[in-house]
């Protein structure tokens, strides 16, 4: 029987697990992979390449993993916990001055 997942935490209970590895999967992350997934497959199309189509494959699911799946320090920023990737539209729309307050922990 599965534990209830909280209002706030809703989208991130995880579907699917490499239990070994401790590698996991949640909507936001399928949502982020699977857009990198297909955009590789359409320039390796483009290309007509196998190894264009696989390399990036691999460096674009690395590089996008960390942005659902994993959450800032608190020691790093005031309120840690939050996922990389709302972290990342918070500081972004703080340098565009659109009222989103963000600062430093001491």
């Amino acid at each position: 029987m599965a534990h209830p997942v909280p209002k706030d935490l809703k989208g991130e209970e995880r579907f699917l697990t490499i239990p070994y590895m401790d590698l996991y999967l949640n909507k936001t992350g399928a949502i982020y992979n699977g857009g990198v997934t297909v955009l590789s497959g359409v320039i390796g199309k483009l290309t007509n390449n196998a190894i264009v189509f696989l390399v990036l494959l691999v460096i674009l699911n690395i590089a996008v993993y960390p942005l659902a799946q994993t959450t800032i320090k608190k020691s790093a920023f005031d309120g840690g916990g939050v996922r990389r990737d709302k972290f990342l539209y918070k500081k972004y729309s703080y340098k565009k001055k659109k009222n989103i307050y963000l600062r430093r922990a001491k």
